[in-house]
């Protein structure tokens, strides 16, 4: 399951429907007629294996709504290569073969036409049968699942356009939902849907069932709080935050995201003592990370302590000199007008950048604006001399240099 959004902002209380953490998640087919159960267990032991093509041909023919389904989910979750996700390339795996590295080289060109491809149109498979049987949840949840995943695939380079599949996974989605046919992995994709749709109400209701299915999943957690919190349910968004902490994400860069999610949350609810005890929780648990370092001081403009803050961000940009962190840094002053405290944080960053030209220079232009929008034109020009002086020293200029020439022409400084 992704993670949903990154934000910023809001809660706290007690989930009323938490379910005990014994609970299991939904067996699909477990209403299937017995002889169509024993083919789908039979795939699902090839697919252990990693034998994809066998799966396919253990399902046999799209002769039930359950298997229809299974299949779906087979050649989506699984292809080497998908043409238009209407012809796939399912495939049994050596031992040595990885199916994302397989994937990647198909999608290059260069190992396509060693394979053997199929049409199989989930669309039309699912409408066909349903035209004959009727249409059922299994079958809606295929097609949800099916608009979804093509869309994460192709975007607006499919045969639809982006708002239909949006509106046609939504919609089946929504039946399945209702009907009460669905497992955890069909949740979180209808939920991630949901908050990209900004239907964030629903959203909180399909994860509740999400994570009551699977209580231990920490981006399931993550979107459940990033979801409440955007419904203004921020108790609720604070519970999930922190068990999105608990649980910890195997990803170290979503499990430092829930640390800030809960951050921002915190300070959606005006609580500045547990805004400042979950930065230091976050410190201690990434301190090689710059973000937390990044919403410290951020803590301390707010708070008017500029000199704490720049000891917070001269070390963040120690740790992570990237011109995302410089550029948060610099935002973080200029929100509250602390021009010249801006001004000494880069100067202090300059000292330890001794033997690296690009970013010296990264550093005085930055300084260059400063200053500008301070209105003193004689500082900011000499800046930007420094600027240039640096790339001297610095590699791959040529683009750096080309806008400093425009700068100066377009401030008419000598």
């Amino acid at each position: 399951m992704k993670k949903a959004v990154k934000v910023l902002a809001a809660l706290i209380i007690t989930l009323c429907s938490m379910t005990s953490v014994w609970a299991k998640d939904k067996d699909l087919y477990a209403s299937a007629p017995k002889e169509v159960r024993e083919r789908i267990a039979a795939a699902d032991k090839f697919i252990a294996d990693k034998q994809y093509g066998s799966a396919n041909g253990a399902l046999g023919a799209d002769d039930s709504e359950y298997i229809i389904l299974k299949r779906t989910e087979l050649v989506t979750r699984y292809f080497v290569y998908s043409l238009m996700h209407q012809i796939f390339v399912i495939k049994n795996l050596d031992p040595d073969e990885d199916l994302m590295e397989l994937r990647k080289m198909a999608s290059y060109g260069s190992e396509t036409q060693t394979y053997a491809m199929t049409y199989w149109d989930p669309v039309d498979v699912i409408t066909g049968y349903a035209e004959e049987h009727g249409m059922s949840p299994a079958l809606q949840l295929a097609l949800g699942h099916y608009y979804y995943d093509t869309l994460m695939h192709y975007g607006n380079n499919w045969l639809e356009s982006t708002r239909a599949m949006i509106r046609k996974s939504s919609e089946n989605f929504d039946a399945a939902f209702k009907a009460g046919f669905y497992d955890k992995s069909y949740l979180d994709e209808y939920a991630e849907l949901l908050i990209n749709k900004q239907d964030y109400k629903t959203a909180c209701s399909v994860l509740e069932k999400s994570v009551s299915l699977v209580s231990d999943d920490a981006r399931a957690w993550f979107n459940y709080a990033v979801a409440a919190l955007y419904a203004e349910k921020l108790d609720t968004a604070v519970t999930a935050a922190k068990n999105a902490i608990k649980y910890k994400d195997p990803d170290p860069d979503y499990d430092l995201d829930a640390y800030l999610l809960l951050i921002d949350i915190y300070k959606q609810k005006n609580d500045t003592t547990n805004v400042n005890k979950t930065i230091q929780q976050a410190k201690k648990a990434y301190p090689d990370k710059a973000l937390p370092l990044l919403y410290e001081g951020h803590e301390y403009n707010t708070n008017g302590n500029t000199e704490k803050a720049t000891e917070c961000f001269v070390k963040a940009y120690q740790l992570d000199d990237s011109d995302s962190v410089l550029k948060r840094a610099i935002d973080s002053y200029y929100m509250y007008k602390m021009i010249d405290p801006a001004i000494s944080f880069c100067e202090q960053c300059i000292e330890f950048k001794a033997d690296d030209g690009n970013k010296r220079s990264m550093l005085w232009y930055m300084i260059f604006q400063l200053y500008l929008s301070n209105g003193d034109r004689t500082a900011a020009e000499d800046a930007i001399t420094k600027a240039e002086q640096s790339l001297a020293e610095a590699t791959d200029a040529a683009y750096a240099r080309q806008t400093f020439k425009e700068v100066r022409e377009s401030f008419d400084f000598d």
